[in-house]
Formats: structure tokens, sequence, C-alpha cells
């Protein structure tokens, strides 16, 4: 196999896997950003749950403040 031929078969490999590369980077972003819409519409967290998970959070934070140096 020439050099040229070399090159050319690497370079595009490297092409491929860049076009893969952003493709499933998009898809991922994507799902991600679809994931975060249903998040806000109360989806995938129910509100009584957040609200649980709020009120953890401010006892923590007493339980926290409270404690010695």
């Amino acid at each position: 196999m020439s050099v040229a031929a070399l090159t050319t078969l690497i370079t595009s490999i490297i092409t491929g896997i860049a076009r893969v590369s952003k493709v499933t980077r998009e898809a991922l972003a994507q799902s991600l950003e679809g994931m975060a819409e249903d998040v806000r519409k109360g989806g995938l967290i129910p509100d009584e749950l957040l609200a649980k998970v709020e009120a953890d959070g401010d006892r923590l934070r007493n339980v926290r403040d409270q404690l010695p140096d």
C-alpha cells in the first residue's frame, strides 16, 4: 500500500470517527434537552417528591448550622 493510499485511508477513518462523534454528541444533547423539559414540566420528578427533597435539604442545613465549629 502506497503512502498516498495509506494517508487517504487514515484520513477517511478519522473523518468517519469525527462524524459519528458529532452525531452521538448531538443525539445526547437532544436527549438531555428533552429530559430537562420533562423535569421542568414535573414529568420526571413529581412535585411531592421535589417538596420532600427541599424540606429535607432545609432540615439538613439547620442541623449543619447547629454543629459546633
